[in-house]
């Protein structure tokens, strides 16, 4: 059996792969810093339909090198019952964001 791991549980995982510090408090944003880059998305509770993503201001190929990272954790507007469309929301508002960027 796969044990779940909890929203919380998985903030420790990530920081420690990465070599980075172990962040205590999350701090939720609703629009997306123009430039990072997109880690995962996950549910923001088990068992709810409201998601948010992990992003990181570094490329994650650029942390080979150990270098730091800053994060932040972005909400995906809308309930969405499923990771996919959880996703294709993000999407669409990173899209939006790049061409309000352009602009």
């Amino acid at each position: 059996m796969i044990p779940t791991v909890e929203p919380n549980a998985f903030d420790d995982i990530v920081v420690r792969l990465l070599g980075l510090p172990i962040m205590t408090a999350r701090e939720y944003i609703d629009s997306p810093p123009p430039g990072w880059f997109v880690l995962d998305v996950m549910q923001r509770e088990l068992d709810g339909q409201d998601w948010v993503a992990l992003l990181i201001d570094t490329d994650p190929d650029d942390l080979q090198a150990r270098r730091s990272a800053r994060q932040c954790w972005v909400n995906i507007p809308g309930q969405h019952d499923t990771r996919d469309t959880a996703c294709d929301a993000l999407e669409v508002m990173l899209l939006g964001t790049e061409a309000d960027d352009n602009t």
